[in-house]
């Protein structure tokens, strides 16, 4: 009885498992450049010659844009779809991160911010996407989503210190830039929810 009841929780999961993997891909992707963005800009800014004022502020504000695109990407997901969402903002942000290192003054702070607002975007989109998928068990899937693959990013935040002790810090922010084309990659192959799938039959 108990064995059955096991098996009938855990089906959910088991007919999405790919589609939740995905995303969880997406997840540590994604937050994994961000933290290091965030990390070590500091360090790149100083090592420039700024002051930590500056180093400060620009972490900041930083943070804030993309509090900004967390809220402009949930809006939008719902106009165009979680899918289309998730692939044109991973799209996005390499192209932003990789302008900051290759302009100059406020042109190269603007592409920095542009590419927070990106990254961040999908915060809500993938939580909402994982509730899509399995409706029976929203809860877990968000703390697997949200608390899991952050954790898992976090933990991965020595490998950028070891490879910027190796390489310098621009040239590691610069390769971690790209890792967001994979989250791209990533999100091409994710299916319909079944709810997208419900609307468009209806129509």
């Amino acid at each position: 009885m108990r064995q059955q009841k096991q098996e009938r929780s855990l089906a959910p999961f088991l007919r999405q498992i790919r589609p939740l993997g995905l995303l969880y891909g997406i997840v540590v992707l994604r937050d994994y450049v961000r933290m290091s963005m965030t990390s070590f800009l500091p360090l790149l800014l100083t090592a420039a010659g700024h002051s930590l004022l500056v180093g400060g502020l620009t972490v900041s504000l930083f943070s804030l844009a993309g509090a900004i695109g967390g809220i402009v990407g949930g809006y939008l997901s719902d106009r165009w779809g979680r899918k289309e969402m998730l692939i044109v903002s991973s799209g996005l942000v390499s192209p932003f991160f990789l302008g900051f290192f290759s302009l100059e003054g406020m042109a190269a702070f603007c592409s920095l911010l542009l590419g927070s607002v990106c990254i961040q975007s999908a915060s809500s989109v993938v939580v909402a996407y994982a509730q899509e998928l399995v409706p029976e068990r929203t809860g877990t899937v968000s703390s697997l989503v949200m608390g899991f693959g952050w954790g898992m990013a976090a933990l991965a935040l020595p490998l950028t210190g070891s490879l910027a002790d190796t390489y310098g810090i621009a040239t590691t922010l610069k390769g971690l830039s790209l890792l967001p084309l994979l989250g791209m990659g990533l999100a091409l192959a994710l299916p319909r929810t079944p709810r997208v799938l419900n609307e468009e039959g209806k129509e």
